[in-house]
């Protein structure tokens, strides 16, 4: 073998070696970056559950002395959500998300379920 040849094969070794490197550290950052993406989903998904449970609680708190109403807030919402009502609990019972309403039925301790219909 001439010295070129020698040249050639330690390259080539060398750039076998840088390749399986990167390749190495490419891996490594994909799995920092998927438990990064993790973290803030679950980050996302307590901050929407803490929201959802404020905006419930709020609405609660506002309307306490009118808590007995509540179901036929959920009434009003299966019926006709776009409907402006005149009292003012169900009008605002309408404007929350599904999730929200649901979530004021399940702290008032009533067995019902707003769907869309």
């Amino acid at each position: 073998m001439t010295c070129s040849d020698w040249i050639s094969i330690i390259c080539a070794s060398i750039s076998l070696v840088v390749a399986i490197v990167i390749a190495g550290l490419q891996l490594w950052q994909s799995g920092r970056m998927a438990k990064f993406e993790r973290r803030q989903d679950e980050r996302d998904e307590r901050r929407h559950a803490e929201e959802v449970k404020s905006r419930a609680v709020s609405f609660i708190s506002k309307h306490y002395a009118d808590r007995g109403l509540i179901p036929l807030c959920a009434m009003a919402a299966m019926h006709n959500d776009l409907h402006y009502y005149s009292r003012e609990m169900y009008r605002e019972f309408c404007c929350m998300t599904l999730e929200v309403q649901n979530r004021v039925l399940k702290y008032c301790g009533l067995d019902l379920r707003v769907a869309e219909g």
